[in-house]
């Protein structure tokens, strides 16, 4: 299935083997990518592309995606959310959990299925899906 509009992702980890496998399979169905490292070149992604999901690591080095996550929801209200975490008990900040702009799944690392995360990524984006010719 690929969207039948182009759109921009962001993908915000610290760890580039796992930044680049997640833009490399996402621009495989003609998203857009933009990758960052820290929360400073994130936050410069989101003031520059239009960004519509944003998925997030959640220990990054020095800083937070959850507070990342809090943080861009009120400058940013349009993005959608994923979380992306090696923590195995993780449970959504409460307003987190409530918000409609954050995915309600989490995904752990490492990820089994990509695919589950595409198409997380498509339902957050609102984007129709086609069968490819």
């Amino acid at each position: 299935m690929t969207p039948r509009r182009s759109f921009n992702v962001l993908v915000l980890d610290d760890e580039s083997a796992i930044r680049d496998s997640i833009s490399y399979f996402l621009e495989d169905f003609g998203i857009k990518v933009h990758s960052a490292e820290n929360i400073g070149k994130a936050r410069r992604i989101l003031e520059t592309f239009p960004i519509e999901v944003a998925i997030v690591d959640l220990r990054l080095i020095g800083s937070s995606g959850e507070d990342f996550i809090l943080s861009s929801l009120e400058t940013h209200p349009s993005v959608k959310y994923i979380i992306h975490t090696g923590l195995n008990d993780y449970q959504l900040h409460e307003f987190l959990a409530v918000h409609p702009n954050v995915s309600n799944t989490i995904f752990q690392k490492p990820l089994q299925e990509m695919d589950e995360l595409y198409l997380e990524v498509l339902r957050l984006a609102d984007v129709d899906r086609s069968s490819e010719e």
